[in-house]
């Protein structure tokens, strides 16, 4: 993407850091594409240098360079490690500036809290032929700008997903899953479009496979549509299961051996 790249760290406070997540959040919903703070403060920092006539970035540089200034008697070394910190400032002056504008009136911070939903009941025993098995901690989160409730990161379900292997004489190896939200009127709710299919990953080395009576435990942390959050909405949450059995025997080998006196 870049034909010339270098890094630099880049120290912003708080609230600052939350103010870049809500535009992230905004950009994420208007552009229904994944919009990540990486992108949000490169495009921030590049139209913040290209307005640094601008009387509010001035007034935040200087105000940050008065800050840190060090003492005119100190040692050309420390000067010099000053000058590139204050190149630092200078930059992180172009990401607040920017937001002050975009965003809110000078001196209102966006405050992001979690906003939980219980989801009852919270763990429910699931069975796919062969497979059982049950599914606890279930919540949905999302994350929202405190006061106005504007999401900025879209609710996600999350819990602990176990299966086992309920046959005597079969190994499971599991594929993946997929969840489906289903309606009062037995329809799939679907996520919006630039959001990722509610699937379940079996990657985890041994996790895919299950010997008879064997169970596996792993997290689950997927995708859930806004819509089903509107009260009445969602009637049940369905896991379709994919895996392959095959034969598992287990056989009785005798050999005949004898043991010679020890010398």
């Amino acid at each position: 993407m870049f034909t010339s790249k270098t890094k630099v760290l880049l120290i912003l406070t708080q609230d600052v850091l939350d103010r870049v997540r809500v535009l992230a959040g905004k950009a994420t919903t208007a552009l229904k594409l994944p919009v990540s703070l990486q992108i949000v403060l490169r495009a921030l920092i590049e139209v913040g240098l290209k307005r640094d006539n601008h009387p509010a970035l001035r007034a935040n540089v200087e105000g940050q360079a008065k800050a840190v200034r060090h003492p005119e008697d100190q040692r050309l070394g420390k000067e010099t490690a000053m000058s590139k910190w204050m190149w630092l400032t200078v930059l992180a002056a172009g990401v607040a500036m920017v937001l002050g504008c975009a965003q809110q009136p000078s001196g209102t911070v966006a405050m992001i809290e979690d906003k939980t939903y219980t989801v009852t009941p919270a763990a429910v025993t699931v069975k796919a032929g062969i497979v059982t098995g049950e599914v606890t901690e279930m919540k949905v989160t999302e994350r929202v700008e405190k006061g106005s409730d504007r999401v900025v990161s879209p609710a996600k379900l999350t819990g602990m997903l176990k299966l086992k292997n309920t046959s005597a004489n079969q190994t499971v190896r599991l594929v993946a899953g997929k969840i489906l939200y289903i309606d009062a009127q037995g329809q799939p709710i679907k996520l919006e479009e630039s959001r990722t299919e509610p699937v379940v990953k079996f990657a985890t080395y041994g996790s895919e496979r299950l010997d008879p009576g064997q169970d596996a435990t792993q997290s689950l942390d997927v995708e859930f549509p806004a819509e089903a959050l509107r009260a009445k909405k969602l009637k049940e949450i369905r896991l379709e299961l994919a895996y392959i059995p095959s034969p598992y025997r287990e056989e009785s080998i005798n050999f005949t051996v004898s043991i010679r006196a020890g010398k």
